[in-house]
C-alpha cells in the first residue's frame, strides 16, 4: 500500500509556508488538551502485528499527538505560548482542563481524541465545535466524552448558550481549517482518509474552557488500518504539522470583550 511504503522508507518532507496571519503569529496563547488520562483510559483497542496483540489506549495516543503538536508550534519563528492540560499519564477532570484555559487567558483550545465504534469499518477524521448536537451519533459521543465528570447542572447548560454565542464564529473557523488541513495533508502523502466533516455537540470540556476551541477526533482506533497509522510516530508528526498549519491559517477575531463575555 502506498501509505505504508512511505513510512517504511522513512521519508518525511515538512513544508513550512511563512505567510500567515499576524494575529496568529504574535502573542497567541493555545491550550492543547490530550483527552482522557490516568484511570480514564478512553477507548481501548488491540494492535495486532501478526505475532502478538497488545492493548492500545486512547489516552496514550492523544498524549503522543499533543506533545508532537506542542513541539511543532514551539519551533516556529514566532512561537506560540503553549500550555497542555496534562503532560503525563494522569487523570485531569474536564472542569480542571477548562479552568487552565481561563487561567492563562487562552486564545484557542484544542482537545485531542480518538474515535471508536463497534463496527470496525467506521473510519475518518471529524472536528467538533460546541453547540447542540444535530445527529444521534454526535449525541452518543457527547455522552461518552462527558460521562467521566457526571451529569451537568441546569446552570452549566445555561452558561453553554452564552459561551456558544461568544465563540461560535472563531470556533467554526478553527474547525474548518483543522479539518481541511488534516485531510489534505494526509491525502498528499497518499493516505486515503475519510473526511467526516465538521460536527457539533455539547462537550463539557469545551464549555468549561470558555474560549474558541474544538474537539478533534483524529481517527478510529477500532478500525485496524487507522489504528496502525495512529500508533506510528511519523504519522503522528504528520498530523501535528497539519494541525499546526491549520492553526496558522485560522484567524481568531475574538476581542477582549468577547472573552470577558465568555468568562461570565
Amino acid at each position: 500500500m502506498i501509505e505504508w511504503e512511505l513510512f517504511k522508507r522513512g521519508v518525511q518532507v515538512t513544508l513550512f509556508l511563512s505567510v500567515f496571519s499576524p494575529a496568529i503569529a504574535f502573542g497567541t496563547t493555545l491550550v492543547i488538551d490530550p483527552g482522557h488520562g490516568g484511570n480514564d483510559q478512553g477507548a481501548v483497542s488491540h494492535f495486532d502485528n501478526g505475532r502478538s496483540k497488545r492493548p492500545v489506549y486512547e489516552k496514550d495516543l492523544t498524549l503522543q499527538i499533543a506533545k508532537k503538536l506542542k513541539e511543532s508550534l514551539t519551533k516556529l519563528p514566532h512561537p506560540f505560548k503553549v500550555y497542555m492540560t496534562r503532560d503525563a499519564d494522569e487523570y485531569v477532570s474536564l472542569e480542571s482542563r477548562g479552568t487552565l484555559a481561563r487561567k492563562v487567558n487562552a486564545d484557542l483550545f484544542i482537545s485531542i481524541h480518538c474515535n471508536s465504534h463497534k463496527k470496525t469499518q467506521f473510519s475518518g477524521i471529524e472536528t467538533y465545535i460546541l453547540n447542540n448536537a444535530t445527529d444521534e451519533a454526535s449525541r452518543q459521543l457527547q455522552e461518552v466524552e462527558n460521562a467521566v465528570d457526571g451529569v451537568k447542572t441546569n446552570l452549566d447548560w445555561i452558561l453553554s448558550d452564552l459561551i456558544i454565542s461568544a465563540n461560535v464564529k472563531e470556533s467554526v473557523g478553527l474547525a474548518k481549517s483543522i479539518q481541511h488541513h488534516l485531510v489534505r495533508g494526509l491525502k498528499s502523502w497518499g493516505i486515503d482518509v475519510k473526511d467526516r466533516g465538521i460536527k457539533q455537540a455539547l462537550f463539557s470540556v469545551l464549555m468549561y474552557s470558555r474560549t474558541p476551541g474544538v474537539l478533534l477526533e483524529t481517527g478510529f482506533i477500532s478500525n485496524p488500518r487507522e489504528l496502525g497509522f495512529l500508533t506510528q510516530s511519523r504519522y503522528q508528526n504528520l498530523m501535528a504539522d497539519s494541525i499546526r498549519d491549520a492553526i496558522l491559517r485560522s484567524t481568531p477575531t475574538s476581542s477582549k470583550s468577547s472573552k470577558e463575555h465568555a468568562s461570565l
